[in-house]
């Protein structure tokens, strides 16, 4: 079927009704030309039909007129293909029109499209087509881009987008990340995590961290409770130096689960000056063999009210060294 707009100069097609513009059938639009698309005005381009707007060509849809493009309305941008999407002008869309892109055409967005979008054009971005931009495409963010990010967008991140991204997050939007995506990250990304950033992972996001992403993470500036989230499983990447660096008030952050679930070697770096600091349920749940691995200079800093909650097993399991250390009130400790 031949195209009835070939038939029309730029002027005609000009000054076509959107009446007529609508009844305009796909193969009618295929034909158009460059030199007609550019003189289509909003109202023109608002009566195109979403089932048809995809048959116009991408040398066509680059010809249309920038001033032109508000008329699109947010049904004939979702249908639009991803050729078609990389020839428009994105600069001249709104943030609705953005919004309203399919989550398959925004492959279509260049690096140069990314970057150019405006403070008013990126809170258009919906969850869904963040989540289907590339690495590179997120990688075009810029540092002035990133943190105008909503907390949904940054949500929608993957591990690989995360990762893309040349600009560190706050730590409220690295609050937002999924613990998904927080758990997909290479060590590399957890290392890189500044003690500002930190301080955003909530419990759910620090159960989902690794061992391996345990032992390149600044413990230092986990909270008491960010370290009461880790799983036991996770526990095993704190180093020694992590372990005799904990404050008190981040000793006693760890649960009784986690304490019990410390190797021999973890727990014998407990600084001797952070011992007091244990409370008594995580003293309780010291394995024998935990006890038994202690130094004398660790026991000898127990409190005697500590010392009375260890239970008869955790007693027997002092050695000679360790008994011999303790002060008369802490032994009159054990006997009550």
């Amino acid at each position: 079927m031949s195209s009835i707009l070939a038939n029309f100069s730029p002027t005609q097609v000009a000054a076509l009704s959107t009446a007529q513009i609508h009844s305009l059938k796909a193969a009618d639009w295929a034909g158009l030309s460059t030199a007609q698309a550019n003189v289509l005005s909003s109202s023109q381009l608002a009566a195109i039909t979403p089932s048809t707007i995809v048959s116009i060509s991408t040398a066509a849809i680059a010809a249309l007129q920038s001033t032109s493009l508000a008329g699109l309305s947010n049904t004939e941008v979702a249908s639009l293909t991803s050729g078609q999407v990389s020839a428009l002008d994105t600069g001249a869309l709104s943030s609705g029109q953005l919004g309203a892109l399919s989550a398959s055409s925004v492959a279509g967005l260049s690096t140069t499209d990314i970057n150019g979008l405006s403070s008013s054009q990126l809170p258009g971005l919906s969850a869904k087509e963040v989540a289907a931009l590339s690495s590179t495409q997120v990688g075009a963010l810029s540092s002035s881009q990133v943190p105008l990010l909503s907390s949904t967008q940054v949500g929608a991140l993957s591990a690989s987008q995360y990762e893309a991204l040349n600009t560190a997050l706050t730590s409220t939007q690295l609050s937002s990340l999924s613990a998904h995506t927080l758990g997909g990250l290479s060590t590399a990304a957890i290392h890189a995590l500044t003690s500002s950033q930190i301080p955003g992972l909530g419990a759910t996001q620090i159960a989902a961290l690794s061992s391996s992403q345990v032992a390149a993470l600044n413990t230092g500036s986990l909270s008491s409770g960010q370290l009461g989230a880790l799983s036991v499983t996770a526990l095993a990447g704190l180093s020694t130096a992590d372990i005799n660096a904990l404050s008190s008030t981040q000793l006693q952050g760890l649960s009784a689960k986690e304490v019990a679930a410390l190797s021999t070697t973890q727990v014998d770096a407990i600084a001797t000056s952070q011992i007091q600091s244990l409370p008594l349920g995580d003293v309780k749940a010291l394995t024998t063999a935990q006890i038994t691995a202690m130094t004398t200079g660790q026991v000898s800093n127990f409190s005697t009210s500590q010392l009375a909650a260890l239970a008869y097993a955790q007693v027997e399991a002092l050695t000679s060294n360790q008994l011999a250390a303790l002060s008369s009130n802490q032994i009159q400790a054990l006997a009550v």
